[in-house]
């Protein structure tokens, strides 16, 4: 069995991490995105479209029946990038919506809004409130968001 490449180890730690704290959606999302590859339109030229090309055995009028068509062509993500999907999705879906959050907890603050409250009209139940201190720091959110784009840099460049 082929020991497995560093990327790949980091891959799965990096997806139980962010399954076990509750983000194993994105995962699932991710791993989807893989299994579906990278896809890119590629043309298909007819014989008589390739230039200096002779092929003795189709006669002229089948050459000019030939159509050129756009085909779909797919490509598998290298264990590198399949590392670099995955953390930018968990950037986009955890960091920058924690850093949206924080923003927004900013403007509320300047309108001298202290916390928010979620109400059913239908049940009271599912009513909610939301305190400001539980939302994120935008200057923690900006530093996790540099410290990922970093290692995907790292992980680029390898």
């Amino acid at each position: 069995m082929a020991n497995p490449t560093f990327e790949k180890k980091l891959f799965q730690e990096v997806s139980e991490f962010l399954t076990a704290k509750g983000y194993g959606i994105l995962v699932e999302q991710v791993r989807d995105e893989l299994a579906t590859g990278r896809l890119s339109e590629e043309k298909i030229q007819t014989l008589k479209e390739v230039e200096g090309r002779s092929i003795g055995l189709l006669s002229e009028t089948e050459f000019k029946r030939s159509q050129s068509a756009d085909f779909v062509r797919r490509d598998d993500y290298s264990d590198a990038e399949s590392v670099v999907l995955l953390l930018e999705a968990s950037k986009r879906a955890i960091i920058d919506g924690a850093a949206m959050a924080s923003q927004i907890k900013g403007a509320l603050e300047n309108l001298q809004i202290h916390g928010l409250a979620f109400a059913s009209e239908e049940n009271d139940e599912d009513s909610y409130e939301l305190p400001m201190e539980n939302i994120p720091d935008l200057a923690e959110a900006n530093r996790q968001a540099s410290e990922i784009e970093t290692l995907i840099r790292q992980i680029r460049t390898q």
